[in-house]
């Protein structure tokens, strides 16, 4: 079985107004889901390293490269799914940058095939373009995003080097201390995501005195984290980004950049 789709990338952060991206390729039926979703990536010369979410006939197929999707929903293959000619998929992928791309079933043949097939290409849009290219100074970054008074200019960057922070000439010096890395290899082994979601935050007491706040990362098939939020402010960072909400994409994204917080991220080997 083969599927003839044409792909229309509709939406994006990075989207240029009069961008016109279309392929349309031949798949076949015992690709996965997750295998169509690289080739429309690799078709437009996308790295596949972000979180995706194919919606087809009501259901979500949602997964991350480099790790096993939950309940292997995207190793299912395209010939399971009963795709007719004339329906349509939706993919969302980054859900910061939120590409998105309308996929429509034009064909379904009883050919055989080993691989997809590129029958036409149109248009292109880089993924991550420069800035300065797209249009994006600094003063219409404030209005995009919000006040950038937090970003430290130059000035305060060089103060950062020569006081306390990196020292000159920007390389670290600091040794990890062997326990730590002890600790983060027993908390790799106890796989304590496959138990614990990001939201069940539970506390600990530092040495110090201080409270601890911790959120474990990774049941839903995100990266595989583990979060450290120290002290009240701490909490208060969490307790946003998990609970409250944040009203539009831009303030979301803030809450999310702003989080005071210290992460163990075990991604690849």
């Amino acid at each position: 079985m083969v599927f003839r789709f044409r792909i229309r990338l509709v939406d994006g952060i990075f989207m240029p107004e009069d961008a016109q991206v279309e392929r349309v390729m031949d798949v076949p039926g015992s690709f996965t889901v997750e295998d169509l979703v690289k080739e429309i990536l690799d078709s437009i010369e996308f790295d596949f390293d972000h979180l995706y979410s194919l919606y087809v006939k009501g259901k979500e197929y949602a997964g991350a490269p480099c790790s096993a999707p939950a309940k292997e929903r995207c190793r299912v293959k395209l010939q399971t799914i009963a795709l007719n000619k004339g329906d349509l998929m939706t993919l969302v992928y980054d859900y910061g940058d939120d590409w998105q791309f309308e996929i429509a079933v034009m064909q379904v043949s009883s050919e055989k095939a080993f691989g997809a097939k590129l029958i036409s290409s149109k248009g292109k849009v880089e993924q991550y373009p420069n800035l300065d290219e797209y249009g994006m100074d600094e003063e219409a970054l404030e209005r995009e995003f919000g006040e950038m008074s937090d970003v430290p200019d130059d000035d305060s960057a060089e103060d950062f080097f020569q006081e306390g922070g990196l020292p000159e000439g920007g390389e670290w010096t600091y040794t990890m201390p062997p326990e730590l890395m002890d600790a983060a290899f027993a908390y790799k082994k106890a796989k304590v995501w496959k138990k614990l979601w990001s939201r069940d935050i539970f506390a600990i007491r530092f040495s110090d005195g201080e409270i601890g706040y911790i959120s474990v990362m990774g049941k839903e098939g995100e990266h595989c984290a583990l979060g450290v939020y120290c002290g009240d402010t701490g909490f208060r960072s969490v307790w946003a980004l998990s609970f409250e909400g944040a009203g539009s994409f831009y303030e979301q994204q803030e809450v999310f950049m702003r989080q005071d917080c210290v992460q163990l991220i075990l991604d690849n080997k």
